[in-house]
């Protein structure tokens, strides 16, 4: 295996296409709908969650994740990571009840439970 040499390798953002703008969007509207779960807008984010529909069957229409390439592909999945944890937190805030579950898969001083996704 060979070791590599000289300066650290940057990671170049994606260029940027209509598909992988759409993703990046979403990911825009989540935060937002975030923000109006904190406040208790629940009206709001029942009009940012329309939103996000709409702009995910865009993502259907424009080819999908195949239209993609693999720079492009990374960078999809960075979002979708990101959005699960949205996702994870607004559905927190709409069921605290549930909270039981987050305690269920905390990491355990013994090594127990799973770790969350950074």
């Amino acid at each position: 295996m060979r070791k590599r040499t000289g300066t650290p390798r940057m990671r170049v953002p994606s260029p940027s296409t209509p598909l992988l703008d759409r993703y990046r969007q979403i990911e825009s509207v989540a935060l937002e709908m975030l923000e109006a779960g904190r406040a208790g807008d629940w009206t709001r984010v029942a009009t940012l969650e329309t939103t996000i529909r709409g702009l995910a069957d865009g993502i259907a229409r424009d080819g999908g994740p195949d239209a993609l390439d693999a720079e492009q592909r990374r960078e999809r999945l960075r979002i979708l990571r990101r959005l699960v944890l949205l996702d994870g937190d607004l559905r927190r805030l709409a069921d605290p009840v549930h909270g039981w579950l987050d305690t269920m898969f905390e990491a355990r001083p013994n090594g127990g439970g799973a770790s969350r996704i950074a």
